[in-house]
């Protein structure tokens, strides 16, 4: 089939054969003379590029800024729906309808189902983590929910999606998780040792949410024919902004607080209503050409990032640990680069 190809194709030496468009030749296509010279024009799928690891910085960058705005809101639950409602019906809607009438996508019921899952788990995310929050201290809980997420999608990112970890890629997560821990343990106080399991059990069920739906996202960006990235967030974030609003409605006292939050906060709502798709199709996106594992832990640039900011910006007391911990976190994203070309 290939030396047919080949024949019909004089042009081969500049153009991919649509059987060799993956990261190693597949067992249906022997290992033949001419496959190994040609060997040189088969595209690659890097681990963490430098193009994914800027995805993924600039995402960690609004994150951040956004989560800035997070802190001035008066109840939280309220600040998600809104922000959430924001994003799908005045940001990505007209987007996603633009995009269906100039460029669509493909669009099928197995992209919807993925779309249904992946927002799932988003919605499943923000519930647990907000209660958390309600149990533990941020301090404790941020880290170890985050900390755990590449632990989860390494030992299901080889069975669910087909990213495998090499050696020097999973001393690299290693690296960035003790990176984490340490930013955790310089802001333990005495009043940490009141915290019970139910808070530990609430992050370790956030981190497994984290690492559920980047692995559903990076399945659905690996499919032959996979949608527009823009069009699958919508599909995305429009699941999880149902899933979020039945949950809102099910308590009188979340309702109630709704329209007191948009009072206060709209400029802030409005704003993180950007952000918040923003961040994420960046990340979508660098989905599509990195591994799940490492753009996980990646991720956690964010935290470094948000240390910076802290200590420039809003003059936090940045200790020495936190500081130690910060550039260990860094050590990792940056060995992400270097060793997995």
């Amino acid at each position: 089939q290939e030396s047919h190809w080949r024949h019909e194709n004089p042009t081969y030496k500049h153009d991919v054969h649509p059987r060799l468009r993956v990261s190693k030749v597949k067992s249906c296509v022997s290992d033949t003379p001419a496959v190994k010279q040609h060997r040189k024009y088969i595209i690659k799928e890097p681990a963490m590029s430098l193009f994914v690891l800027c995805l993924v910085m600039t995402s960690a960058s609004i994150h951040v800024f956004w989560n800035a705005l997070v802190k001035k809101c008066e109840n939280k639950a309220s600040f998600a729906w809104l922000t959430h409602l924001v994003s799908v019906g005045v940001f990505l809607l007209p987007a996603f309808l633009l995009s269906r009438i100039l460029h669509p996508g493909v669009i099928n019921i197995q992209i919807m189902c993925l779309a249904a899952i992946s927002g799932g788990f988003e919605a499943l995310y923000i519930i647990t983590l907000y209660t958390a929050y309600g149990k533990g201290d941020l301090s404790i809980v941020y880290p170890l929910s985050r900390g755990v997420a590449p632990v989860f999608t390494l030992m299901a990112g080889s069975v669910i999606v087909g990213d495998s970890v090499s050696f020097t890629g999973g001393i690299s997560v290693a690296v960035i998780l003790a990176g984490l821990m340490s930013m955790s343990l310089s802001t333990r106080h005495a009043s940490a040792e009141k915290h019970d399991w139910y808070s530990i059990i609430l992050a370790l069920l956030t981190g497994l949410m984290i690492a559920g739906y980047h692995l559903v996202d990076r399945r659905t960006m690996k499919l032959t024919d996979r949608p527009a990235t823009l069009e699958y967030l919508f599909l995305m974030m429009s699941c999880l902004l149902f899933y979020l609003s039945i949950w809102m409605v099910s308590s009188q006292k979340r309702r109630k607080v709704i329209w007191r939050e948009w009072v206060v906060n709209k400029k802030g709502v409005m704003i993180v209503g950007l952000c918040t798709p923003l961040a994420y199709f960046l990340i979508i996106l660098a989905l599509r050409y990195g591994n799940v594992t490492y753009i996980t832990a990646g991720r956690n640039i964010g935290i470094v990032i948000s240390v910076i900011v802290g200590a420039v910006l809003f003059h936090e007391p940045v200790g020495k640990r936190r500081i130690i911990g910060a550039l260990i976190i860094a050590l990792g994203v940056i060995g992400l680069v270097v060793f997995n070309p």
